[in-house]
């Protein structure tokens, strides 16, 4: 038996406008908008301009860091979509410190990587640029390839 659900982002909007999170509840869940041939330069930070949810308020749209706002064990995963001849490799840091790298090599492909952490009260954790990125994202469909999301796991 096949079961098909499609829900809007307006209905999980409202499904969390409504939910009661505890103190401790830390999520988020980024992506980066209009990305067609975007190229960013190696050593940069990528800033996930755009937020679907952003629960303990610890993500900047502006920087593009996340900064903890609890002790805790958390779980990030990144994923992009690279187009042309060219390495892509973006990674995870906490504190300027990799925790994981994603890396894309093909004409046009995807890539990701999950690591989970301990992190202390005011760790910042931030993507930044491995080797020179090419991304791209076009369309409804494929627009929130170029994605980041976290959750805190566990309080310590």
């Amino acid at each position: 038996m096949d079961i098909s659900i499609q829900i809007s982002t307006r209905e999980i909007e409202l499904y969390f406008d409504n939910f009661q999170f505890s103190e401790s509840t830390v999520a988020f869940s980024v992506y980066k908008e209009n990305t067609d041939h975007l190229t960013i330069s190696a050593g940069s930070i990528l800033v996930f301009d755009q937020v679907i949810i952003n629960v303990g308020g610890g993500y900047n749209k502006v920087s593009g860091a996340f900064t903890a706002p609890v002790h805790g064990i958390y779980s990030f995963t990144l994923n992009f979509m690279t187009l042309g001849d060219s390495q892509t490799g973006l990674g995870i840091d906490v504190n300027d410190e990799r925790l994981c790298t994603a890396y894309e090599a093909s004409r046009s492909g995807m890539a990701s990587c999950t690591a989970i952490t301990e992190l202390q009260k005011d760790d910042v954790v931030n993507v930044k640029v491995v080797y020179s990125a090419k991304l791209h994202a076009v369309g409804s469909y494929w627009q929130k390839q170029n994605a980041l999301v976290g959750f805190l796991y566990k309080a310590l």
